[in-house]
């Protein structure tokens, strides 16, 4: 039972399952009801029924972690047991196993990937063998071959994963062996939320959590997109609220999914860098506001560092721009603009020899792929502003880059970073003022949410139209 209360929360997570099962419509949900159907009937299955359901499986998912968690599922929707074995164990103890399991046992047999799964084309996660051990697990392989072969109305289903079909060896991907390939979809935000959530507890999270759940899914998505830093930032959330005696905020959240759920002593700041990664990622955040489709402010802000990066901004999950594949270019002018402004913003307000050299190297790099994208797979002319032009690279590279268009596409890809550049400095001048309330928020707190940005706006908003209010009764006056 969910504790209604900081005092009675429990100190230990839940089993690391999914608050929601499956989706009836997904494949993972018909492939689980058609084994419960086939096993249900097993006295009148042959061997036809066994072979159009596969014997053997192969499931693409690009977040690995969270097979084992549908597998359960899975399992539990089949009735079937459901049997585990790592890499070495595959190697070592699978064969034995199988051989001894009873002929009637049903039986859902995960074996997790590793390098059994292919010794001669090392790839993804897979690890690169000795000639000795290559020559093992090929010996293995071809005993896994005729295990699959010799199953025949047995009640057992071999299951494996990967993030590509690739990284399975293409003798077992063929007839009769892993012949069923099952793609799972990256988990939703919704969900991802339905899950954090499950994990804390409803009774643990105030307002600003669940009002709000598309930003939280944002925020996920962008920050803790793997169970095990989620579930190590859920069980943070707890302590700080046990300690605290208090629900868990949004910010709570944040500080957490940007800073890490480390314990440790303050740590003196260097106010000077800390102005100057303000600076930066004001710019970012504005320009992510301002200049979105949706003028949706950021879904949370941070100039202080961390494991992984000096400051964060994550886009709002109202802006279009962060939401599916069918962007358009002015979309993508955006993203490539919201890269620069860190750059353009340093350089307005500190000047260029107060701009950090390598601070906007990882920006440079998202902004400079997007702009060759632009130009050599998209088709796309740098001159934006006349519609004839637009007809003047139609051509898109083909078969990878033809080394005597490097220098077009190149000089394409820059120009197209220039007018960004300059136009993202003109957004920043025009709103100096929010821009700079915004780097003394920063400076001021560790974390600036959507509440934050939407309160600076609308007090920069509110005294600009005073100040023409103020110029305009003066005018007045004089005249």
């Amino acid at each position: 039972m969910t504790p209604t209360c900081p005092t009675d929360m429990p100190l230990t997570l839940s089993p690391s399952t999914m608050s929601t099962l499956i989706p009836p419509t997904s494949a993972l949900h018909r492939w689980a009801e058609e084994m419960r159907s086939v096993s249900a009937c097993q006295h009148r299955a042959d061997e036809v029924d066994w072979q159009l359901q596969g014997h053997a499986v192969l499931l693409e998912c690009q977040l690995m972690e969270e097979v084992p968690t549908l597998l359960d599922q899975v399992a539990a929707i089949s009735g079937m047991p459901l049997r585990v074995f790592s890499p070495v164990e595959v190697v070592e103890d699978f064969l034995s196993w199988i051989g001894e399991l009873p002929a009637n046992e049903p039986a859902l047999v995960y074996l997790m990937p590793g390098s059994w799964m292919d010794p001669t084309t090392p790839g993804g996660e897979l690890e690169l063998l000795t000639d000795s051990v290559s020559a093992c697990t090929d010996a293995f392989l071809r005993a896994l071959q005729k295990v699959i072969e010799g199953l025949g109305t047995r009640p057992v289903v071999l299951i494996t994963a990967a993030r590509s079909f690739e990284q399975l060896n293409p003798c077992l991907r063929q007839v009769g062996y892993f012949d069923r390939r099952i793609r799972v979809p990256d988990g939703s935000a919704q969900a991802l939320v339905s899950d954090f959530l499950h994990e804390l507890g409803h009774g643990l999270a105030d307002e600003s959590l669940l009002g709000k759940p598309d930003r939280l899914g944002a925020l996920l998505r962008a920050v803790l997109p793997d169970r095990r830093r989620r579930n190590l930032t859920v069980l943070a959330l707890k302590r700080l609220s046990r300690r605290e005696q208090r629900p868990i905020r949004f910010a709570d959240v944040v500080q957490m999914a940007t800073q890490g759920t480390t314990e440790d002593d303050p740590v003196p700041t260097d106010d000077h860098a800390r102005y100057r990664t303000a600076v930066h990622e004001a710019g970012h955040a504005l320009v992510s506001h301002l200049d979105s489709s949706a003028m949706s402010a950021p879904t949370m802000c941070t100039a202080i560092k961390s494991r992984d990066c000096h400051g964060q901004v994550v886009a709002s999950f109202e802006a279009i721009e962060t939401r599916g594949d069918d962007l358009t270019v002015g979309h993508i002018r955006h993203k490539i603009r919201v890269q620069l402004a860190g750059r353009a913003a340093e350089m307005l307000v500190l000047g260029v020899a107060a701009t950090s050299a390598t601070g906007s190297s990882s920006d440079l790099y998202e902004a400079t792929c997007l702009a060759m994208h632009m130009v050599a797979d998209w088709g796309i002319s740098p001159d934006f502003d006349s519609n004839d032009s637009q007809a003047a690279n139609l051509a898109v590279v083909i078969n990878g880059c033809n080394p005597a268009e490097n220098p077009r596409l190149v000089r394409m890809a820059r120009q197209i970073l220039q007018t960004e550049f300059k136009r993202t400095t003109e957004i920043l001048c025009k709103h100096r003022t929010y821009l700079d309330r915004i780097v003394q928020a920063l400076c001021q707190q560790d974390v600036l949410t959507q509440e934050d940005f939407d309160r600076l706006w609308a007090e920069c908003s509110s005294s600009h139209t005073r100040g023409i209010v103020d110029r305009e009764c003066t005018d007045k006056a004089l005249g």
